[in-house]
């Protein structure tokens, strides 16, 4: 029969050791919790980057588009004069608004239409032709592209922002649980906590160790 001091002494040994691994426990979640919240800051501030970029080359390209609107509003009305030039049979005016007056881009545009490749499109600014090509909605184009491109980068670092969030809130309940587990005087309930304490955080650490890291 075991005496009573022996048993005494065993549950003190368990005692201690189940303190040393609450302790050790303790420390893992903290500095997981730490490097969730850091990981977490630097995703939410990657998302503010991005969505400011996009904001940005979104208003450049409408400038451009602006711009390129301007342009192809004045290209049709020279064009249009020219027309009706030829068609009053006033060559020199018309030379005039070719010569002096027409961009080099409605210049090569009209060359075009002339041109056996444009008999069949109506005006210069047919979308088929080649030579007319606005330089402003190009650009207006490739910052769309990158406007949509950015916009997507800031939902992604959004959602691996919100999901180390998400860690943090886990891993501090894992911090509470092994905090208080050391106050219960009742041995059984006491491995118990130890127990949730270490599952929560070693899930939480798991799920976080499939995320990015930010860079």
């Amino acid at each position: 029969m075991t005496s009573p001091e022996t048993a005494e002494a065993r549950r003190e040994r368990l005692e201690g050791r189940l303190e040393l691994i609450a302790v050790i426990l303790l420390g893992l979640a903290a500095t997981a919790t730490a490097w969730a919240a850091f990981q977490g800051g630097q995703y939410d501030g990657q998302m503010l980057t991005a969505f400011t970029e996009a904001n940005l080359n979104l208003n450049n390209a409408n400038a451009y588009y602006n711009e390129g609107t301007q342009e192809y509003i004045e290209d049709e009305s020279i064009f249009l004069q020219y027309i009706e030039t030829l068609n009053e049979d006033d060559l020199e005016s018309a030379t005039y608004l070719r010569e002096s007056l027409m961009s080099d881009r409605l210049k090569a545009a009209l060359e075009w239409w002339e041109s056996p490749a444009g008999e069949e499109a109506d005006t210069p600014f047919d979308e088929e032709n080649p030579a007319y090509v606005i330089e402003a909605y190009t650009l207006g184009d490739e910052l769309s592209e990158e406007t949509d491109a950015k916009f997507e980068e800031g939902q992604d670092a959004n959602k691996t922002g919100d999901t180390y969030n998400l860690i943090t809130v886990l891993l501090a309940a894992a911090l509470f649980v092994l905090g208080i587990a050391t106050s219960f005087k009742v041995l059984n309930v006491r491995m118990a906590m130890i127990g949730l304490g270490a599952v929560i955080f070693i899930g939480s650490t798991l799920w976080m160790l499939t995320l990015p890291v930010a860079t």
